[in-house]
């Protein structure tokens, strides 16, 4: 299952196939990560869905996400889904 780290309402900051890749890839974009990282929230997909906008949360994702994320960058619209992954939210069905 993948991760992702993510600012709740801004970007999506890393992504991995495993919460440390994740963090990895969340270190190349970041210009404190030991900072941001000790400060970043685990959620799993059964937790809490209301995030805090501005605080940053490692959480299960789609793979869609990564996928889109790898290709493109952090710059998407997401939101939790049913499951409680973190997914791209579809522009022809907006939550």
């Amino acid at each position: 299952m993948p991760y992702a780290i993510y600012q709740s309402g801004y970007c999506i900051i890393g992504v991995g196939q495993t919460p440390d890749e994740a963090r990895a890839h969340a270190r190349e974009w970041l210009a404190d990560p030991d900072a941001v990282l000790a400060a970043c929230l685990e959620r799993d997909h059964t937790g809490a869905r209301g995030d805090t906008t501005g605080v940053v949360y490692l959480r299960p994702c789609t793979e869609r996400l990564c996928d889109e994320v790898e290709a493109n960058g952090g710059e998407l619209r997401y939101a939790v889904n049913e499951e409680g992954l973190l997914d791209l939210i579809d522009e022809d069905n907006e939550e």
